[in-house]
């Protein structure tokens, strides 16, 4: 079962752009969550898709039910230094939590 669903890529050396194809509602229920790389899942207050550094570390914002719908699917630049060593590190932190969350959801 696929429960978050995101399409993420370098842009370039410090730019790098991402979008939440797809995610289920459970997902919120499961953040903040910290993965081993020490990137970090969460929620930002505008309930939008968010990516940058938050206090320092990298963050992922998921969706939350706030967000309007106009927002919910759009494409984010932002601005991150080493983009492509980030992105791959948000990559691997995104794979665990869908373990994570895979144990947990129905």
């Amino acid at each position: 079962m696929i429960n978050i669903h995101v399409y993420i890529k370098p842009k370039d050396k410090d730019h790098a752009t991402m979008r939440i194809g797809y995610q289920r509602p459970e997902v919120t229920d499961h953040v903040p969550y910290v993965a081993t790389n020490g990137i970090v899942i969460d929620l930002v207050g505008s309930g939008r898709p968010f990516l940058g550094m938050v206090n320092g570390k990298v963050t992922f914002g998921v969706r939350s039910v706030s967000c309007p719908e106009e927002y919910s699917h759009n494409t984010i630049l932002t601005h991150l230094y080493e983009a492509e060593v980030q992105v791959e590190k948000v990559k691997e932190a995104l794979k665990e939590f869908r373990r994570k969350i895979g144990r947990y959801s129905s």
